[in-house]
């Protein structure tokens, strides 16, 4: 039976303080596929179980040990072992989010940029729905996509959480 989302075996869910407020963590067998930023974890766990329904995963876990490793390696690049993720999208988002992917870390772009660096050109406002529609936060930094006038425009987990993230990597030095 053909489903337009894949199905899920073995997630593992978490939430607990990072930097930049509460964060709720989720894997699969393939990688990480969401990292939520959030000042309410019951609001981010509703919206996350939300996201996950139509995948009908075989198994939820909470696992606080394992997010805690996870949240350390995001944040501090503690063991320096590669971060596995797992896309799931259409397959235009998810050439925007390897886009993004290939930032270098202290580069911002502009949606019309990254519209012009996937050669489509005329398509910034998609561009734009791709970034948005992003659910790993921080590690496909859609935080550094900009407005075209270079303001910092909408962030799915709010504006001032955006500034703080580029301001902390202006100052913090790249594991």
């Amino acid at each position: 039976r053909h489903t337009r989302y894949p199905l899920v075996t073995g997630v593992q869910t978490c939430a607990l303080p990072i930097s930049f407020g509460d964060g709720l963590f989720a894997r699969s067998p393939q990688g990480i596929f969401h990292v939520a930023f959030c000042d309410s974890i019951a609001a981010a766990q509703r919206e996350f179980e939300a996201r996950l329904r139509p995948w009908r995963p075989r198994s939820v876990t909470r696992d606080d040990a394992a997010a805690r490793r996870m949240a350390q390696t995001i944040f501090t690049g503690a063991d320096h072992e590669p971060i596995g993720l797992h896309l799931i999208g259409s397959p235009f988002r998810t050439l925007v989010w390897q886009a993004l992917l290939a930032l270098d870390g202290s580069e911002t772009k502009t949606y019309g940029e990254m519209a012009r660096s996937i050669r489509k050109a005329s398509a910034a406002r998609a561009v734009g729905g791709a970034v948005g529609a992003n659910r790993i936060g921080w590690l496909v930094p859609c935080h550094h996509v900009l407005r075209n006038d270079g303001s910092l425009g909408g962030f799915h987990w709010g504006v001032d959480r955006k500034r703080a993230m580029l301001v902390w990597e202006s100052l913090t030095p790249t594991p």
